[in-house]
């Protein structure tokens, strides 16, 4: 049997955060969390995630520069952007940074899982 595929939310909102992680779970997932970039590039030292689900706007290291930073040792990470709030940032400038997809907050179980189908090469690891 092989281990289901590690999904690293990163979002400094305990709340979404947790509901994302919750989803994740409920769609074959294993998870782990983080409540800010500086602490998503530290995890990942020690164990690198199948792809992160990150929010856009968070504070010190924003969506995209937190991407940057855990792609310096992993540039083929897959990552899903969630954002509910205007960003500095197109959907397309996001979107650009490749294997990327992008959900609106609140996410719904259907956009997460599409958004996986995109970024997540086919057979990698659920339930």
């Amino acid at each position: 049997m092989t281990t289901p595929a590690l999904i690293l939310v990163i979002d400094d909102e305990a709340i979404v955060r947790n509901v994302l992680a919750k989803l994740a779970e409920h769609l074959g997932y294993r998870v782990t969390t983080a409540s800010s970039g500086a602490e998503a590039v530290e995890m990942c030292q020690k164990e690198t995630p199948t792809a992160v689900i990150l929010d856009v706007r968070m504070p010190e290291l924003d969506g995209p520069a937190t991407l940057d930073a855990l792609r310096h040792t992993n540039p083929d990470l897959p990552c899903v952007f969630v954002s509910g709030n205007p960003s500095p940032y197109t959907v397309e400038e996001l979107l650009a940074r490749g294997k990327t997809a992008f959900v609106n907050k609140p996410a719904a179980l259907s956009q997460l899982e599409a958004a996986f189908a995109r970024v997540i090469p086919a057979g990698e690891g659920r339930r």
